[in-house]
């Protein structure tokens, strides 16, 4: 086994309010002991009332329940970020025996869980590839969630996962 495996998502949000869900090819962390998440924002051509936020998310073993282990804080559609001064975040969750307090949670993909609050991770166990009838499926997404009050937002970068 390699010592790291990363892999890199670029985005271009383009206007409107929506909800952009990107999954990974599949990709075993099971192993490792820690996913380092690093957001660079190049571009937020938009206003103060638009914002992205940007979540790493988790299939349960179950197959169905996307749960978010990573939430970045918000990136504002004022902040002025750019090629050679990207708007970076870093978060690092954590392949680590769970606490008793951590150990009973409802997922936010479930119908009555809520995600962590930004600018948090929820560490645990890593997820293996999935396996369907259809062939390997990702266990690992991302999520991208723009509010664009008025319909002129675009947000760029990219998204950095290194699993070591």
């Amino acid at each position: 086994m390699d010592r790291a495996a990363t892999c890199r998502v670029a985005f271009d949000t383009g206007p409107t309010s929506r909800t952009i869900t990107t999954p990974l090819p599949p990709w075993d962390i099971s192993g490792r002991l820690e996913l380092q998440c690093i957001l660079s924002v190049t571009k937020a051509d938009t206003d103060a009332g638009d914002t992205l936020d940007v979540r790493v998310q988790f299939l349960l073993a179950d197959g169905l329940t996307w749960n978010t282990v990573a939430r970045f804080p918000a990136i504002l559609g004022s902040d002025t970020p750019s090629a050679t001064a990207p708007e970076t975040r870093v978060l690092t969750v954590s392949n680590i025996p769970l606490e008793t307090t951590d150990v009973a949670y409802e997922p936010d993909g479930s119908a009555g869980g809520t995600v962590i609050t930004a600018d948090s991770v929820r560490n645990g166990p890593f997820p293996r590839k999935y396996r369907t009838s259809d062939g390997w499926q990702p266990s690992i997404r991302l999520q991208f969630a723009v509010t664009d009050a008025d319909a002129d937002g675009d947000f760029e970068g990219q998204v950095l996962l290194m699993a070591a």
